[in-house]
Order: C-alpha cells, then structure tokens, then sequence
C-alpha cells in the first residue's frame, strides 16, 4: 500500500494556514503544519517530507533566510514552493536560483499551488516513495534516502556507493537513476564478469558476446547507456586491464568503440559500488589510483541490515507477500517469536540472505505460519545473553527498589535524611521513588 506523501507547511496566518491545512489533506496529504520557522527548521533537519509549502514572512525568520540557512547546512531539502507578497518578489527570484521550485504572489487560486503540489508529487519518486522501496524505517536508512534527491540531481556527479555484499547497492543505484531525468537505460555490470581480453572476444552480430553486458568492452557499454546510466557493480574485483579504459571514458566523455571513437552528445551517469576498502586496493595495486580519484566523488555508505533493526521484518512480510502471490493456496506469515528471531540473527549476507531464508522457510514449512524454526537460524546465544541482560536489569530494579525502601523505613520517611544518607540529592531520591512507584505507607 502506497503512504501518502507528507508535506511540510509554513505559514503563521491562522486562517491562511488552516484553510492550506484542510486542502491538502482532503486532496489525500499527510501535512505538518508549522506557525514558525524555527519550529519547522527542526522538524526539517530530523524528519523527510516530500514538498514544502512556505510563506516568506514569518514571525521569528524570513522564509527566505530560513530556506539559506538550511542549504548552507547541507540539510537536504524537499521542493519548496514560496508564498510571497508582491514586495517579495525579488527574494523569491533569489530562491529559485538557490534551488527552490517554485513561488506564488498573494493573493493567488488555491487550485494554482495544488496542481504544483501534485506535479511534484505524483512523480513518483518522492521522499515517501523511496522510503517505501528501500524499507528505510531505520535511522541508518532514513539518512541514506535523505541524501539521494540532491544526489540524483547532479547528474554529471560520478557516485561511489560503498557497503557490503548483498546491503542492497544495485537497488539504490536503481532508485538514483530512476530520480534522474532522462530516457536513457540502467546497465548493471558486474565488474567480476570483465575477464577476458577484448581481442578474445568476437562481437559480430551473430555472436552470443554482441548481447552480453558483461563482456563488451567499457566504451561499447557507454555507447549502449546513452542518456542513461551505467552501474559498475563491485568496481574493486575489475581487471586492471579494463580500467584504463575506463578511466579514459570518464575522462574524455567519449565512446570509444574497436573501430571508431564519437563524441557522445547525451550524458551518461556513472554509479559504482564496492565492497571493498578502495584506498586498500589502490596501496595494493588492484586499482588504479588516479582513476580511484574519478570514481570517489560523492561517497554514499549503505549500511549493513544488522544496523537496521526497524527495516527488517516489513522486507521480510514483503519477500514472504511475494511468495503468496506466486503460491497463492500456500499463503504464509510470520509468527511473533519469527520476529523476534529475524532481528536476533546479525544477517552476514544482509538483505540477500535474508530474501533466500525466507525463500527457504517458505518452501519447506508446511504450515500457514512461519515459526522460528522455519528458518533455522542460530541465534540462540544472542537471545540467551538479552533474556539474561533482561533478568540482570529486573534483579537490579529490584534490589534498587529494596534498598529505598530500607533506607526511607530507615529515617522515617524524611526526604532529606534519607537523601544524605544514600549522598544523592533530593531530586533524584523523588524520582527514584516515583520510577518504582514508592510512597509512605499509612498506618
């Protein structure tokens, strides 16, 4: 199910902001409606909305000044559409070149600024569109999706995507060049399978190689990706003798072809991604170290799915809905203890390891739920350490709780005897008392 797209609201006019507050959410928006700049300066730096709706003046800030203060903070911004007065025009033409979308002159039609609201988001890559690709409910992930419209919109970037194994880098990559306008393709090639010497390789029309991503030479690949993107997956493991010619490519924008070389009018976008420490391969000698610097411009880290604990269990439900849908009369779903399991595991292999156990506990469990055993997963010993940890906390609670007590039976209840003689001040004995639920007994 597809989340509504979130908008954040600025405007302080009680009247004008309700009446914006109501049309938007009957037109189907989650909408945060903020009366201060200040107060929406933080929602913006911590939360992730898809449009923002802002009046030039403001109580505590300019709106303008509030929009310059953000970028000059690296916030990442959603598009912004200004309200302002005629007087304002100016700034507001200052803000488009700052990168804003858009602005309105009061007094102007309601249905004006909602038709801008639904060209922005009806795009379908917005900021709640791609949280819902990439399961970022995590803060680890939630950073990630922040980072990838302003990404997305400088094209001509090269973007090293670093992480481990099966973290889910090709998706991202997929969701960058999706962002990105253009009509050109997305090619995945993975640099593992680009081993054999181009004079090895026949590409004739007829030959199987002439349809092979994978072993065409990097600038017949630039040449396919026109206008688009090319993603070299796992950059560490290409072969030295192909990165020249890469480099070269990058270089020169050129496609240089075994027989000819033409300059390629329509930009192509190079995305690469590793699992591997680059500055390590370059002391190795594995990768060159001037094409090392073309390929780490803007450095994206994908986090592993252990330090995405909320993300885990809705992409588990999705692989598992995935699987209804192609064995509809064996439809499956998880148990509560499973949950549990899922997140207990420290998933290794990341999100393709946990798409296969999934797969697995589905095909061989014959009941409709999926119990923990389904996807026979040792985890055991975490689980043993975080009930004993929990124990430890409770017995500590408890002995805590005694020792107030005893202390307060002590000295007859008085806060301030029983304070110096625990040497806490009086403050912290009053909220130990109200976190156990401790109070005089009446006799």
């Amino acid at each position: 199910m597809n989340k509504k797209p979130s908008i954040c609201l600025i405007e302080d006019d009680s009247v004008m902001g309700e009446s914006l507050n109501q049309r938007l959410m009957l037109e189907g928006y989650n909408v945060a409606w903020f009366k201060d700049g200040m107060t929406a300066k933080h929602a913006l730096e911590h939360e992730i909305y898809d449009a923002m709706i802002c009046d030039v003046r403001l109580p505590d800030i300019r709106g303008d000044e509030l929009y310059k203060k953000l970028i000059s903070q690296s916030v990442v911004m959603p598009p912004a559409i200004f309200m302002t007065g005629y007087g304002a025009i100016n700034n507001a033409v200052e803000l488009l070149k700052l990168g804003a979308l858009d602005y309105l002159t009061k007094p102007f039609d309601p249905k004006e600024l909602m038709e801008k609201v639904h060209i922005i988001c009806g795009s379908g890559h917005t900021n709640t569109d791609i949280k819902a690709k990439l399961f970022a409910n995590s803060s680890a992930m939630l950073k990630v999706v922040q980072q990838l419209p302003r990404i997305a919109k400088h094209k001509s970037t090269n973007v090293l995507l670093s992480g481990e194994l099966g973290v889910g880098k090709k998706v991202i990559a997929s969701v960058i060049h999706n962002m990105t306008k253009n009509d050109g393709p997305f090619i995945n090639v993975d640099c593992g399978s680009l081993f054999m010497e181009e004079n090895e390789v026949d590409f004739s029309p007829d030959s199987p190689n002439a349809k092979s991503e994978n072993l065409q030479p990097i600038a017949t690949l630039f040449k396919k990706a026109k206008g688009g993107t090319l993603f070299f997956n796992e950059i560490n493991q290409m072969p030295m003798r192909l990165q020249a010619e890469l480099l070269r490519v990058i270089q020169e924008t050129v496609a240089v072809s075994p027989s000819a070389s033409e300059v390629n009018e329509d930009r192509v976008r190079f995305i690469f991604s590793s699992n591997k420490n680059l500055k390590f391969c370059v002391e190795r000698g594995t990768l060159r170290e001037d094409l090392y610097y073309r390929i780490n411009v803007v450095r994206l880290s994908v986090p592993p799915l252990r330090e995405r604990l909320e993300d885990i269990v809705p992409m588990a439900e999705y692989f598992i809905s995935r699987n209804n849908k192609n064995f509809p009369k064996e439809s499956k779903m998880l148990s509560s203890e499973s949950k549990k399991v899922l997140m207990a595991y420290d998933w290794p292999g990341n999100v393709s390891e946990l798409s296969h156990v999934i797969e697995r506990g589905f095909t061989l469990t014959h009941e409709n739920v999926l119990s923990a055993s389904s996807f026979e997963l040792n985890v055991t010993d975490k689980i043993r350490v975080e009930k004993t940890t929990s124990s430890l906390k409770k017995q500590l609670s408890e002995s805590e709780r005694e020792l107030l007590i005893s202390a307060l039976n002590l000295h007859g209840w008085s806060i301030q005897k029983t304070a110096v003689h625990l040497s806490v001040c009086r403050k912290t004995l009053w909220q130990k008392m109200k976190k156990y639920n401790i109070s005089k007994p009446e006799f």
